[in-house]
C-alpha cells in the first residue's frame, strides 16, 4: 500500500457519513492538506526509501490522520474541510508562535472562502 492509497482509503471512509459529498477537487485538496501536516523529514525519507509498510505502521502522521477522520465520522452533520481542519488543530495544536494571534485564533491558519470552496492559508497576523 502506498501513502496515497492510505490517504484515499481514509477519505473514502468519510463517504459513509450520510450527506457527506466531496468533489474530486475537494478530495484532492483534503489529501494534499493531510499529507502536508506533521510530516517530519525522517518520515518522508523512510517513505521515499521504499519502507512503505514501516512508514504506514509507525508514522505519527498516519496515526494523526486516522484519529482526526475517526472523530469527523462521528459528527451529527457532514463535516466540511474547515471542520476537519478544526478537529486536527484541536487534537494537534500548532506551535505556540500563534498562541495569542487575534487573526487566526491561535491555529496558525486562516480559513479562506471563494464561492462555494473553502481552504486555509498560513496566518500572517501579528502576535
Amino acid at each position: 500500500m502506498t501513502f496515497n492509497r492510505f490517504l484515499n482509503e481514509q477519505i473514502d471512509r468519510m463517504d459513509a457519513v450520510p450527506g457527506f459529498q466531496m468533489s474530486d477537487a475537494g478530495r484532492k485538496e483534503l489529501a494534499l492538506w493531510l499529507a502536508d501536516q506533521g510530516s517530519t523529514p525522517l518520515d518522508r525519507r523512510k517513505f521515499e526509501r521504499g519502507c512503505v509498510a514501516e512508514f504506514l505502521r509507525d508514522s505519527d502522521l498516519c496515526r494523526r490522520i486516522k484519529a482526526t477522520l475517526d472523530e469527523c465520522v462521528e459528527f451529527t452533520t457532514p463535516p466540511g474541510l474547515s471542520d476537519i481542519k478544526a478537529v486536527w488543530y484541536r487534537l494537534y495544536p500548532p506551535s505556540r508562535s500563534h498562541e495569542r494571534c487575534a487573526v487566526c485564533d491561535g491555529t496558525g491558519y486562516v480559513i479562506v472562502r471563494r464561492g462555494d470552496a473553502e481552504g486555509a492559508k498560513r496566518c500572517g497576523g501579528v502576535i
